[in-house]
């Protein structure tokens, strides 16, 4: 480590092409040293009179290299972390440009860095849920059966759910495409396809008239059987409504319609099978919160 900056000799200062000085805004220097070296990079030159710039030595690609780096993790979030740590990820046959934009879609929260000459490693700064959810997808595409001139494209849904969407879709059968989804598609919007490259216009043109709403209906989705139930439902009702955005006119909830002398208290709802089905799945949710959600 060098004292000032004055003690870089003339002759290594000349060389300006190599020798770079990089400025941090969030992050020290030593962190964004500890950063390169897990990635397997030179350690830079810190100053103790400056402890938020790094001096690193390189061609013009290194540097590039190392700033594109610097853009990923010297960010706002980490300027309270005293430890900052990247999460390597091999890809056995996928590659990193196959894989990013599905993560960039799916994933919000998390930083992405590659280098040229990894085609099939990256590294992930972020939450650790954030880089569960990112591992999980990579492992859920990162296989053999994806080896081929495919891409995958990620489609968010306008007017049903993903679970929905797969359901009809699948029922075409059509050759060599396949969709797929994450954890909780019964109430997420997001599907992930794989086809081949000239088959893209072909699969979304299916998937644009496939996902619409179907006409409403009145279906019960909740009951209570105590003497207090119209008020019980009527509170279920509310949180349903934030839950699902679907307006409280839609549902209704009756007087006793129990065939004895018991209580039964019903709430309908008039609304597309596909909110029904919504309705209802969050309503299993309500009464079991640890649910986990559905996945393939």
């Amino acid at each position: 480590m060098v004292d000032k900056a004055e003690n870089v000799s003339d002759e290594v200062s000349a060389r300006s092409d190599l020798l770079t000085q990089i400025k941090l805004s969030y992050i020290s220097a030593e962190q964004m040293n500890d950063l390169m070296q897990q990635m397997g990079m030179d350690p830079g030159i810190i100053i103790e009179s400056n402890p938020m710039a790094l001096w690193v030595y390189g061609s013009k690609s290194v540097i590039n290299e190392i700033k594109s780096i610097q853009q990923k993790v010297d960010i706002a979030e980490n300027a309270i972390s005293e430890n900052i740590t990247l999460t390597t990820v091999k890809l056995n046959y996928l590659t990193v440009d196959e894989i990013i934009p599905i993560l960039d879609q799916l994933v919000t929260d998390i930083q992405i860095i590659t280098f040229e000459r990894s085609l099939q490693t990256i590294w992930l700064s972020g939450s650790d849920e954030s880089i569960k959810l990112a591992s999980n997808i990579i492992t859920k595409f990162d296989t053999k059966d994806h080896i081929n001139d495919n891409i995958f494209f990620v489609y968010k849904t306008v007017n049903i759910t993903a679970q929905e969407l797969k359901k009809r879709f699948d029922k075409l059968d059509l050759y060599n495409v396949e969709i797929n989804y994450l954890n909780y598609p019964e109430f997420s919007r997001s599907v992930i396809i794989h086809c081949p490259t000239d088959f893209k216009l072909y699969v979304l043109n299916h998937i644009n008239k496939l996902d619409v709403l179907s006409e409403k209906i009145k279906v019960p989705v909740d009951y209570s059987d105590i003497p207090g139930g119209m008020h019980r439902l009527s509170e279920r009702r509310n949180l349903l409504v934030n839950l699902t955005g679907i307006p409280a006119t839609s549902f209704t909830i009756t007087n006793n319609v129990s065939r004895n002398n018991e209580y039964l208290y019903i709430m309908y709802l008039e609304e597309t099978s596909e909110n029904i089905k919504k309705v209802k799945d969050y309503v299993k949710y309500i009464d079991d919160p640890l649910l986990d959600g559905v996945s393939n």
